[in-house]
């Protein structure tokens, strides 16, 4: 096989200009149809996978929580690493098919003439499969709208986030009113104790009250252990929404407003269009109808162009060639690629339909909760407590004076201090249902 070096050197130059060629000329396209930068913040995420900056310490309060929480909440900083996948999925999706490298060897290795390599053949080539019907584009789309999707799953994660913080604070305010009702529990029954214990050697009280009123006072000091060990278990909780095994804090104390009236339910399900729910179901229709797109143009096949440098050896000569090759969409028309499409878009549409109705159930239902509970708390408020209270104070009354049983003043005690814990049970559930609104329509419900 005898190669000139005129011919080597003419073949690498050729080469290589073509090359140089469709990497510039696809460098000019692609700055044309650059992916513009998002506001996305990929520094801040980096330190986001860090895990916990800083503990919570000492009396924090609900806001220092929840800002707390969606900074190092662990599931959320998955869904931040899930907008930087989706970046790299917009990158690749705006790449173009690479050049293809072509060697071809003919006529060597015969008998006759062809024996050998001195009436041999040889091409080198250069091709570029060109992409038609727009489908870089649309893919390019398509990535688009699948990072819209991802940071609408941010949204309603950061969301829920917020929404299981403030049911989380809720529960250890819950948790610590009660374990002082359990130690105010404690201390009154120590009193009724030690009341009849200096009473009972002037014969003015008996043993069996002196033993009822311990097994009272037992009672309760069990009742102040489990509250005790609830208000730990629900500050570890809370603790573990920022990603924290330890719960080395104290929630500030805080009244909890419950107003006099709730808004109506006309009122509230208007704002069911704001449900992120509801809006990541818009992108996914416009998610489909681009993957409707996309498999459309797959129906249109790609050329592939090739240039290259051919030599016959037998004849000494060289030439340049051309090739360009087509398939042939006989059988595979993508036709079931884009049948499911338009399958997926028609779900999507029922998917819709389906949320929608299934929040609207929802508000529903946590409405009529919600006027119950209201209902509950003004009545243990304005009549019940206030009743209970008087009813205690009176036989407790009674009872130093001989007139009633301890039967009857235990009696009175235990409605009282399980009527104080009700409301405490009835406030935090209200506002409970209140977050579960909220996050329902992602908005604050206004309540005056």
């Amino acid at each position: 096989m005898h190669i000139k070096l005129s011919h080597v050197m003419e073949m690498i130059v050729f080469i290589f200009l073509t090359t140089w060629v469709a990497q510039h000329i696809s460098l000019k396209m692609d700055s044309c149809h650059a992916i513009p930068k998002n506001n996305y913040n990929r520094q801040q995420d980096s330190l986001a996978f860090k895990g916990v900056q800083n503990e919570l310490n000492g009396e924090i309060n609900l806001a220092i929580v929840i800002k707390h929480a969606l900074v190092n909440n662990p599931e959320l900083q998955s869904y931040r690493g899930r907008l930087l996948i989706k970046d790299s999925e917009q990158v690749q999706a705006g790449l173009r098919p690479n050049p293809e490298f072509e060697f071809e060897l003919e006529n060597f290795g015969g008998s006759g003439p062809f024996n050998g390599f001195t009436a041999s053949e040889y091409t080198l080539a250069i091709g570029q499969r060109l992409e038609l019907g727009g489908k870089r584009k649309k893919r390019k789309t398509l990535a688009a709208l699948g990072r819209d999707l991802a940071v609408q799953d941010y949204e309603a994660a950061r969301l829920n986030l917020h929404t299981k913080v403030i049911k989380h604070c809720l529960e250890v305010s819950r948790a610590q009113q009660q374990k002082r009702l359990r130690e105010e529990q404690v201390r009154t029954a120590r009193q009724l104790v030690s009341y009849i214990e200096e009473h009972i050697h002037s014969g003015a009280l008996s043993t069996a009250d002196r033993a009822r009123a311990r097994v009272v006072l037992a009672t309760a000091e069990i009742e102040h252990y489990r509250a005790s060990q609830e208000q730990y278990s629900a500050k570890c909780r809370l603790a573990a929404t920022w990603g924290s095994e330890t719960a080395n804090f104290t929630l500030a104390p805080g009244e909890l407003q419950i107003p006099n009236s709730i808004p109506s339910l006309e009122s509230i399900l208007p704002l069911v269009n704001q449900n992120p729910d509801i809006a990541r179901q818009e992108y996914e229709r416009k998610r489909a109808e681009a993957v409707i797109e996309l498999e459309k143009s797959k129906r249109i096949p790609d050329p592939v162009i090739a240039a290259g440098y051919r030599c016959f050896n037998d004849i000494d000569k060289s030439a340049l060639m051309v090739k360009l090759s087509l398939p042939f969409p006989l059988f595979n028309r993508n036709q079931g690629n884009l049948q499911k499409a338009m399958i997926q878009k028609q779900q999507i549409w029922l998917n819709t339909r389906n949320k929608r109705v299934e929040i609207n159930t929802k508000i529903k239902t946590l409405y009529y909760d919600l006027k119950a509970i209201h209902k509950k708390i003004r009545l243990l408020e304005d009549e019940i407590l206030p009743q209970a209270e008087q009813a205690f104070q009176i036989t407790r009354t009674s009872y130093t004076k001989g007139k009633l049983n301890f039967i009857e003043v235990s009696d009175a005690q235990k409605s009282w201090f399980e009527y104080r814990d009700g409301l405490i049970s009835a406030r935090i559930e209200y506002c409970m249902i209140i977050a579960d609104m909220e996050r329902l329509i992602g908005h604050n419900l206004k309540i005056n």
